[in-house]
């Protein structure tokens, strides 16, 4: 019974080593690459080998324009930038135009200043703030008969002479 043990427990150590590929020629020791691996292109490039298995050798040549031009990442990069550019162009206009129109100016003329000038953002919210201001409304400029009682309060009061008074009471009269 032993030796029969023995036999069976050797030809499984024996299917386990030819399954896992012991003594196959794929995992021998790999060989040297071929002498074609060393000869250089009309470029003075060498080739690139490779071996998949250590015994086949594959020899390829780089092509001549490998590594010229501009690389994808770049030309990705400055598309987005670009993009980026005319998006925020398109945010500026719509912007510019909307802050004329609210200040009373001329959407064209701003729109125009806005493309040229560096700080147009700042002069439209300026100009847009400016005609705000404009638009409220001023103050009622008071009358001549309001002018002439303050006019008599501050000669009663001491605070104008009678001179003051009447030179002011003149120039009053002479506005209507």
């Amino acid at each position: 019974m032993r030796g029969r043990g023995a036999a069976l427990l050797g030809g499984l150590v024996l299917l386990l080593l030819v399954l896992a590929g012991i003594g196959s020629p794929a995992l021998a020791a790999p060989s040297d690459p071929p002498a074609s691996c060393f000869v250089q292109d009309a470029n003075g490039d060498l080739p690139v080998c490779d071996s998949a298995d250590g015994t086949h050798w594959t020899v390829s040549y780089p092509d001549a324009d490998t590594g010229s031009g501009i690389p994808g990442t770049f030309i990705g990069l400055m598309v987005a930038v670009l993009m980026f550019g005319l998006i925020a162009t398109v945010f500026t206009v719509i912007w510019v135009r909307r802050s004329a129109r609210e200040a009373g100016l001329d959407p064209d003329a701003a729109t125009a200043v806005a493309l040229i000038d560096n700080n147009a953002l700042t002069t439209a919210y300026i100009a847009n703030s400016v005609a705000k201001v404009r638009r409220a409304e001023p103050a009622a400029a008071p009358t001549a008969s309001a002018r002439l009682d303050t006019l008599q309060e501050l000669l009663d009061k001491g605070a104008i002479s009678q001179q003051e008074y009447q030179d002011r009471r003149t120039a009053i009269l002479d506005s209507i």
